[in-house]
């Protein structure tokens, strides 16, 4: 039997929407202005919400490409809540309004 790392309910953890989070709290909700969401290509790291039943979790993914304003990348952290959903490594497809940060700039 054929195993794989990828954890078998990948589909049950959506992405958070930053900037509709950032639209309904603006005042406690600070992301990266539109410009610099846009301007992030490969190579760069990048801060992504994760959420699932009643957990969110935050965590890093490097940009391995960019198709307009969806990214692809790889998942740098180890899950600490989500760990029967994702794993350090795993492929994430995304879009700039998931960006809650970029490393390196801030918001």
């Amino acid at each position: 039997m054929k195993t794989t790392n990828q954890p078998a309910a990948r589909t049950a953890v959506q992405l958070l929407d930053a900037v509709a989070a950032q639209r309904k709290h603006p005042d406690a909700f600070e992301i990266p202005t539109r410009k610099n969401r846009h301007a992030t290509n490969a190579g760069d790291t990048v801060r992504i919400g994760f959420i699932h039943a009643n957990q969110t979790e935050r965590m890093w993914v490097r940009i391995t490409s960019r198709h307009g304003d969806t990214l692809h990348g790889n998942l740098r952290n180890v899950p600490f809540l989500l760990t029967e959903h994702l794993i350090h490594g795993q492929e994430i497809t995304f879009r700039d309004k998931n960006i809650l940060d970029i490393q390196g700039i801030g918001k």
